[in-house]
């Protein structure tokens, strides 16, 4: 409950101040409010998983340890599946994407 209203609470001030600033700043606000939604989310799995005390300065830098080996995880993912990506044969065309019953039906 206090997640959904830490998040409606950034997207109303995000949207009032987009309609006060000029539209250099919007983009600047936008880009500041899809940061902190992605913080806010990320640390929130990453505590639901380990359960940070961050009481503590020690439970502090254990959690940043956490967090941070999580995202560099989550990078090294995102590489991998790009460069699998990349690797596979995008222009190989011998076989048919519908099938000749999908075909008789369309006429």
């Amino acid at each position: 409950m206090i997640s959904l209203t830490i998040i409606a609470i950034l997207v109303v001030a995000a949207v009032v101040l987009i309609k006060m600033n000029h539209f250099k700043h919007r983009i600047t606000i936008v880009a500041l409010l899809i940061f902190a939604l992605f913080l806010y989310s990320t640390v929130t799995v990453v505590n639901k998983a380990n359960e940070f005390d961050l009481k503590t300065t020690e439970g502090f830098l254990d959690a940043g340890k956490i967090y941070t080996g999580w995202l560099g995880n989550g990078f090294g993912n995102l590489k991998t599946i790009t460069g699998n990506v990349i690797n596979m044969d995008w222009s190989s065309t011998n076989g048919t994407f519908f099938s000749k019953e999908m075909d008789a039906e369309k006429r």
